[in-house]
């Protein structure tokens, strides 16, 4: 920003010295606007390599969020911040410039000036839009920061089974021996503990951001509803309550109340050994 005004301030100084200029001896005059010109040159050579830097750090950010899938070619959002970005460059006609009055130099000036505004506020509206668009990788790192169990093996995966028929699993199945404690992936609010049919003794924590955990099968719970609870706290033990073969944590992950495969936010967390 602070580029673009010391532009700004040069091409305004380029306007008040023409005005001089047009009062002198016709050779004066040309003298004077071609000095004028040379300035000029220079000034909007100054903001396009502002504008550059500008673009280049756009650039790399939109790739990086690319990287990750965090945003993707046909972006909607991001296409059309880029597409009302308006794009100057170009060679300059001294010649041309060097015959018009102070009133069209100065028109071109303003035209310049404010080509420069407007591609610098959309460079602005872009990297907001791209910001935003990182929030939640960093929201999912901070909310399923560990494993809900030590040393687990995974007993059913996410998605579709066959247990006499077919069937979604609607979150992953941790075995551990029976008795082990029970972790909460992050910082919350538990909205539910107790009994749930399906799940046994069952407990749901809201993280906030639209993130929700589950927790179920288990042999006792350590919360309450209501309880403000910690990321790493203990909050219930493994059993084999409800819908069971055999002692595990039935994990869940929700964001926005849609069901999310626990094992994409799981590979993020280190591993928990005891």
């Amino acid at each position: 920003m602070f580029r673009v005004q010391r532009t700004l301030f040069a091409l305004s100084t380029i306007v008040l010295g023409s005005a001089c200029f047009i009062s002198s001896s016709s050779a004066a005059t040309t003298q004077s606007t071609g000095s004028s010109i040379s300035v000029f040159g220079q000034a909007t050579t100054s903001a396009d390599e502002s504008i550059a830097q500008l673009w280049q750090q756009q650039t790399a950010l939109a790739t990086s969020l690319e990287s990750v899938g965090l945003v993707g070619h046909d972006d909607d959002e991001v296409h059309h911040q880029h597409s009302n970005i308006d794009g100057i460059g170009g060679d300059y006609d001294e010649d041309a410039l060097s015959s018009s009055k102070s009133d069209r130099i100065r028109d071109t000036i303003n035209q310049v000036a404010e080509q420069v505004e407007r591609r610098e506020s959309g460079l602005q509206s872009l990297n907001q839009s791209l910001t935003r668009r990182a929030q939640p990788k960093v929201q999912l790192g901070d909310i399923l920061a560990v494993e809900p169990v030590a040393n687990a093996r995974v007993s059913s995966p996410y998605g579709y089974r066959t247990l006499g028929g077919r069937e979604f699993h609607p979150g992953v199945d941790l075995a551990v021996p029976y008795g082990s404690p029970i972790y909460a992936t992050g910082t919350g609010v538990v909205v539910y503990s107790g009994w749930k049919n399906g799940y046994g003794n069952f407990i749901e924590i809201d993280h906030g951001n639209g993130y929700v955990t589950r927790y179920g099968h288990s042999s006792r719970l350590m919360v309450s509803v209501g309880e403000q609870i910690k990321k790493n706290q203990e909050i219930a033990l493994v059993g084999c309550t409800g819908r069971c073969t055999g002692p595990h944590v039935h994990y869940e992950v929700l964001l926005n109340g849609q069901r999310q495969n626990p094992a994409t936010y799981l590979a993020l967390a280190p591993r928990r050994e005891e």
